[in-house]
């Protein structure tokens, strides 16, 4: 028993350090989509998305040359999701309505709306995808205390397929 935490312990430490050098692989400028929108653009921060302790995708945030200051809500940016798993939008959709129903009761017809809509919403991605979207893209919402940002196909920069 001792020998498998130890070896557990160690292929845990082997895998942060992985993960660790994978992260800090961030690109030296812009990607071409994001320098043709934001002159001058820089890397603001960047992070990995991490489910189960597989990583989802790693995310980069881009800004103008300039600091954000106070007032963040003018200084041009693009978030960019470079996924490492494919994930299948309509599989998502259909388990997030099972989700929620386990929170409680859906009308079906409700329940059928929001699917279809969700399905509308969640891209099919491959690994190596990825996806850049701007500032003004989308509208924020807030629904029961959590911010969200619902945005329309034509709202994406691009979709890079490897």
């Amino acid at each position: 028993m001792r020998r498998r935490i130890v070896m557990l312990a160690s292929a845990l430490a082997v895998l942060a350090a992985a993960g660790a050098r994978a992260q800090g692989s961030t690109p030296p400028g812009p990607p071409g989509e994001v320098a043709a929108e934001i002159s001058g653009a820089r890397l603001q921060g960047a992070g990995t998305l991490r489910f189960l302790g597989l990583r989802v995708y790693d995310a980069r945030l881009w800004i103008g040359p300039t600091a954000m200051g106070p007032d963040w809500t003018v200084a041009p940016l693009a978030l960019e999701l470079d996924y490492a798993r494919s994930l299948d939008g309509a599989k998502i959709a259909e388990r997030s309505l099972s989700e929620m129903r386990r929170q409680g009761d859906i009308a079906a017809d409700v329940a059928e709306s929001w699917l279809a809509s969700m399905k509308l919403l969640f891209p099919d991605v491959k690994a190596g995808d990825r996806i850049l979207f701007g500032k003004w893209s989308g509208t924020e919402v807030k629904l029961d205390g959590k911010e969200l940002l619902i945005m329309k196909e034509s709202d994406i920069m691009g979709i890079v397929h490897k």
